[in-house]
């Protein structure tokens, strides 16, 4: 239930490395879609015809619209959904935010862990403001809304538009935790830097998801970016080798 940029993508490809979950797909923002779901009208889907393949959030929405439980539609075994996001259409496509209350009501504590990832708020708000797309997007679905009795700002400036993107990560993170504790959830929290808690909570992960105990447990984060940055570099080491040449 983490917002972009908290380590989704991370514990993904983290859960992608245990052998033991071979039987467990693990879906991230494109998500495969159950035939029945490709076979109901494109005024209801907006899929186009023959794909297959859509953002976890149009999922999300259109079971909600058809009174069904938000995962009915995914067609991989969802027992790790660590990411369901996209923020195409606003809030609504922000299904972690504009359907917790579903999400919380239609599955219970024995069904389903929650996982909410995160990092500090000010490093957060930065990584949104070097991503021009997404900063536009989370100011236009937020600005002046209200949702649950809290009302986000106008902005104004670049200041006002931090202040709102702080305020929508910290007021959400504070509104899942209090919901699904309200009602006894289990949510395991993945905070970017806190390796004692982050190790703990993805041994408990693991251990829901395979059903027993786990031996000689060791987390290997599987840091995505930094990865991705590490091939990137290696790959300009190696095209200045070819022009030196």
């Amino acid at each position: 239930f983490g917002l972009m940029k908290t380590g989704t993508s991370s514990l993904w490809k983290t859960l992608e490395t245990i052998p033991e979950l071979n039987d467990t797909k693990v879906s991230h923002y494109r998500c495969t879609a159950t035939s029945e779901y490709q076979r109901l009208p494109k005024s209801v889907t907006d899929l186009k015809p023959g794909c297959s393949k859509h953002t976890c959030g149009q999922f999300v929405n259109v079971a909600v619209s058809l009174k069904r439980k938000p995962l009915d539609f995914f067609a991989e075994l969802m027992q790790a959904q660590p990411d369901c996001l996209s923020i195409e259409s606003g809030v609504a496509g922000l299904p972690q935010i504009k359907y917790l209350d579903e999400f919380v009501s239609a599955y219970k504590p024995d069904e389903a862990v929650f996982v909410l990832t995160t990092r500090s708020t000010e490093d957060w708000v930065n990584s949104i403001l070097n991503w021009p797309s997404a900063k536009m997007r989370f100011v236009l679905a937020f600005r002046g809304l209200t949702i649950d009795g809290h009302t986000f700002i106008l902005p104004r400036n670049l200041d006002e538009e931090r202040a709102l993107l702080a305020d929508v990560k910290d007021w959400h993170e504070n509104r899942t935790r209090t919901k699904l504790r309200a009602v006894g959830h289990e949510l395991l929290e993945f905070p970017i830097g806190e390796n004692e808690l982050m190790e703990r909570n993805y041994e408990i992960l693991i251990r829901r998801l395979l059903g027993h105990e786990v031996d000689n447990f060791e987390m290997k984060w599987a840091n995505k970016n930094k990865n991705l940055q590490l091939r990137r570099n290696e790959k300009k080491k190696r095209n200045s080798r070819k022009i030196l040449l």
